[in-house]
């Protein structure tokens, strides 16, 4: 931890890996999520990838694999790596098929690397399938405003936020 908030990443790297090596399954699960979100603060996202990973693979791990795999999709992402981001969103899918965040993520993969088409689909499968969960569908409501603003339909990306406000018209981040 003092590696780390000295910011000397390498050092921290190697000290997170060295207290892993002999960790209990409780203490391997809070070194993995520091080292990881460590690694995401200071936007070192393929090594940040590579904790994750290692972390999904640990069979002593495995209650918190679909966390390790979602965790790894972002990561994949803000590095540029798409592909393997979507595949890490699949597999964490194939564990937990009914969890709209997971469905939510293959979209935001897509939002990101800006597949405004594939981001759409999947947003709007999203609200139709998980219409209860009300955060969730928020998400995806901005994500589909901005896509079509940055499509230049404005119109129709001021029409959700609109419905939006009209169910919510004291929320700030509506109003903003």
């Amino acid at each position: 931890k003092l590696a780390a908030e000295a910011k000397k990443t390498a050092a921290a790297i190697d000290f997170y890996q060295f207290a892993l090596k002999g960790a209990r399954q409780e203490q391997a699960i809070a070194l993995y999520n520091e080292l990881g979100d460590y690694l995401m603060e200071v936007s070192n996202y393929a090594e940040a990838a590579k904790v994750f990973r290692k972390a999904a693979s640990d069979p002593a791990l495995s209650a918190g694999r679909p966390n390790y795999l979602f965790r790894l999709s972002q990561a994949h992402e803000l590095s540029g790596n798409t592909k393997s981001a979507l595949e890490a969103v699949a597999e964490a899918r194939k564990i937990l098929p009914d969890v709209s965040l997971l469905h939510y993520q293959e979209g935001w993969v897509h939002y990101h690397a800006q597949n405004w088409d594939k981001a759409v689909r999947v947003f709007e499968q999203v609200m139709a399938k998980y219409p209860q969960e009300t955060a969730i569908v928020r998400r995806c409501q901005f994500s589909l405003s901005n896509i079509y603003v940055q499509q230049g339909n404005i119109r129709k990306g001021e029409q959700i936020l609109e419905k939006v406000l009209e169910a919510n018209p004291d929320d700030p981040s509506v109003n903003n």
